[in-house]
């Protein structure tokens, strides 16, 4: 994942390319698009949607066990990978 200032070289790049040589940035393009982009968005959902379930169950084993700490502490946690999920740009909303 590029920063920001990576990002922006990285445009300022590519359109100096295609002012330079258009059908070379064009098939440039094609390549990259070909190339697999990592994991899709679906399987992004199910991933946090797993991390999820698995951290509400070990919060529900340390309520079980008397753990109040531990089960506030994974409930914080659950949280936070709620949250990462919600702003994850890399995720399109569902429907």
């Amino acid at each position: 994942m590029l920063n920001d200032h990576e990002q922006m070289m990285l445009d300022r790049i590519r359109r100096q390319l295609a002012d330079e040589d258009p059908k070379f940035a064009a098939g440039f393009e094609a390549k990259a698009r070909s190339l697999p982009g990592g994991p899709s968005a679906t399987s992004r959902r199910r991933a946090y949607a797993v991390l999820i379930v698995v951290v509400i169950v070990l919060g529900l084993m340390q309520l079980i066990d008397g753990e109040k700490g531990g089960a506030l502490f994974m409930a914080v946690i659950a949280g936070g990978v709620y949250m990462a999920r919600r702003f994850d740009s890399r995720i399109s909303p569902p429907g």
